[in-house]
């Protein structure tokens, strides 16, 4: 079954992307209200919180998977797959993430840059739990969700970035279990991430659509949010970034809609 086939099948995407939503929502959800009611300490530190967290997306992905096949899907269709020789040049879409991400490091070396990370240790639990992170919203958000309407590329990217986006208000339910952060700076925090995923969330929706896979914005993804985790990079250099990456994400979506100019036959 080829794609243009498979696209023409998809029926009620609406409801679809809601159920899959509501399998992460749940799962995460389930899972943090439990990890706090049990006591467990949310460290990177701290084995139980990484293998509950380890459970709980190994149990989304799997109802998740079951879901796919159920929509006659393979994998790849998806993303999951290796990125094919015909799109690889398009990974060059992911240089100027990069370059904006490395942009403290590129600027003033390690001068300035702190270590939120104290130990090598805890710096491979963090880049350990965020690849489970990645692999759990790739897997969904630009895999899955981004699927689900491919019919409508201008309404892939959107619902998807948006979703992706307004899933991190789930962080919120720290307020159920600390009073104290709510005056802390907390709630302000979790809008401007929302904001900020959601502009990610465009910039990763075109890329996959660019280069078939996941792949590219995966590693992104995994090296961005534990290079944010592992060091604590100054307030100017998070705005300029910011700006940078909204600035990014406008060019790639003008360059992806941006119609080709009908080429002019000369007559001999």
């Amino acid at each position: 079954m080829n794609e243009e086939t498979m696209i023409g099948t998809i029926k009620r995407p609406l409801l679809k992307t809601f159920i899959f939503i509501l399998v992460i929502a749940t799962s995460l959800t389930v899972w943090f209200i439990a990890i706090n009611l049990l006591g467990i300490e949310t460290s990177y530190n701290n084995a139980l919180y990484l293998l509950t967290h380890a459970f709980a997306v190994v149990v989304s992905m799997t109802i998740g998977i079951i879901l796919v096949k159920k929509q006659k899907w393979n994998l790849a269709y998806i993303g999951v797959r290796k990125i094919e020789k015909n799109t690889l040049k398009n990974v060059f879409y992911t240089v100027p993430l990069y370059v904006i991400l490395l942009l403290p490091l590129l600027t003033t070396g390690l001068n300035g840059i702190d270590y939120q990370a104290d130990t090598f240790k805890i710096a491979i639990c963090i880049v350990l739990f965020h690849l489970m992170v990645v692999i759990h919203e790739e897997f969904y958000f630009r895999g899955i969700i981004l699927s689900l309407f491919k019919h409508n590329l201008k309404k892939a990217i959107v619902i998807s970035a948006f979703l992706f986006g307004a899933m991190h208000f789930l962080n919120l339910f720290y307020l159920l279990f600390d009073n104290d952060i709510i005056f802390s700076g907390f709630l302000v925090s979790t809008l401007i991430q929302v904001v900020r995923t959601f502009g990610f969330g465009l910039i990763f929706a075109v890329i996959v659509i660019k280069t078939k896979s996941l792949i590219p914005v995966l590693l992104f993804h995994w090296i961005g949010n534990s290079f944010a985790r592992i060091l604590s990079v100054p307030g100017e250099f998070v705005l300029i970034q910011s700006v940078l990456y909204t600035v990014y994400g406008i060019i790639l979506l003008i360059m992806l809609f941006k119609k080709p100019k009908p080429q002019i036959i000369k007559q001999s």
